[in-house]
This record gives structure tokens, sequence and C-alpha cells, in this order.
């Protein structure tokens, strides 16, 4: 909000706010439906948990101001990240984690049977999407787009974790309880997007997987010092 007022700011004073991409979240969609297209931005919002709501309520406040006072803004709502950065451990970030955990010799953990299935987006592809967001501001400004590696990027947990066992022989993977409200299929429709500023995921997942490993076994100490402590 203090942002949004900033920029709300400069233009009541005849200055030209600079355009912004506010990077949100798929979490509050609702998945008892999924259509077999994926999850496009017309689905119903019904989050959760705090975290899904705290997202809805954070794009929400974009496209009032953005609506309201004409800003230069656009939500991207972002599906399944993974990357070459160290991250928040299996919560957020798990296919990361999983790199993560091979790389610095921890045991990776399958929470629930691993059937559960996400279409997963690389960082290269983030940044590529915010840089067409920003690029094509005029066209996407006070809307929301949806974005995410789609039908193509899918794997499911058990597969992802599997695969980097492959790649690394001296993985130990084990099973762990599901998590609450847990969805066992998630993918995003990101057409709309597409249509507006002609961006594409370019990182296919197995591929992904394979870099962010890479990454992790170049960086397996500092990894190994930043994780040390951390359950």
């Amino acid at each position: 909000v203090r942002l949004l007022e900033a920029l709300r700011s400069l233009a009541g004073r005849g200055r030209r706010a600079p355009p912004t991409v506010c990077l949100s979240s798929v979490k509050p969609y609702s998945t008892k439906t999924i259509p077999t297209t994926g999850v496009n931005e017309d689905q119903l919002l019904d989050p959760d948990e705090p975290y899904a709501a705290s997202k809805m309520a954070m794009s929400g406040a974009v496209m009032a101001w953005a609506r309201s006072f004409d800003l230069p803004v656009t939500v991207l709502r972002m599906s399944n990240l993974y990357g070459a950065a160290p991250c928040h451990g299996p919560r957020h970030g798990w296919l990361t984690w999983f790199c993560i955990s091979a790389a610095i010799g921890r045991q990776i953990q399958v929470q629930g049977d691993g059937s559960q299935t996400r279409d997963m987006l690389h960082s290269k592809d983030v940044t590529s999407a915010v840089l067409a967001g920003w690029s094509h501001i005029g066209a996407c400004k006070g809307r929301v787009f949806n974005v995410g590696g789609g039908a193509p990027n899918v794997i499911s947990v058990r597969d992802a974790a599997n695969l980097v066992g492959s790649l690394d022989p001296s993985v130990v993977l084990t099973s762990g309880p599901g998590r609450r409200h847990e969805d066992m299929a998630f993918v995003t429709d990101h057409r709309l997007f597409t249509s507006v500023t002609g961006w594409e995921p370019r990182v296919g997942v197995q591929g992904g997987i394979r870099q962010v490993l890479d990454w992790a076994q170049f960086n397996q100490d500092d990894l190994r010092k930043l994780y040390e402590g951390v359950e």
C-alpha cells in the first residue's frame, strides 16, 4: 500500500509513475474443480490458509489502486517457482529444496504419496515474464494475469524426487505425512498473458531441474553453511 500511495502521489504531482509489476501467487484460487485447460483468471478465489489470503489481499489492493488512479501497475499471479537460489525450505520452493538437499547430503522427503502434480515455472521464465509485463504495461495495467509453466511443465512430486535421485545416486528418498490443504493437481492457464505480451515459458522442467541441481552442487559448501541447523 505504501508503494501504491507513492505511485499515486507521483501521478498526482504531474510526474510519470514508473511501470510496476507486482508478483502474486496462484495459491488463492479454488482447486475444487480445475478446467482441463488449466486455471485461468476467471477461476474462483477461495483461499484456504493465511498465506493464500494475504496474496489475494495484495493483488486486490494493487488492482484497486491501479484502476482508481490510472496507475501503470499490473499483477502477475505466479505458479510453482523454482530456480538457482536459496529457498525457504520444502514449504515454499519444494523443487529447489530437493536439489539443494541432494547437493548438501540431506535426505529428500516426499510428503504424502507423491502423486501431487504441479506445473513448474523456472526463475528465468519469471524474469522474462516480469520484463514482458513491464514492456507491455500499456496493455497490462489494471489487469491481473496468470503466469506458469503450463501443461508441458507438469511433474509429480514423486517423479521430481526420482529425477533428482537419478542425477545424484547418493540421494536418499524418504516419505512423510501429507500436508493439510494439499492440492492434488494444479496447472496454470497462461494464455491470456501470452496473448497480450507474447510471453511463453522457455525452460522445460526436466532440463530446469538439471540446471538447479548443477548450481546447488557447485555451491554446496556455501549452501551447507547457510542451512546448518535448519530443519
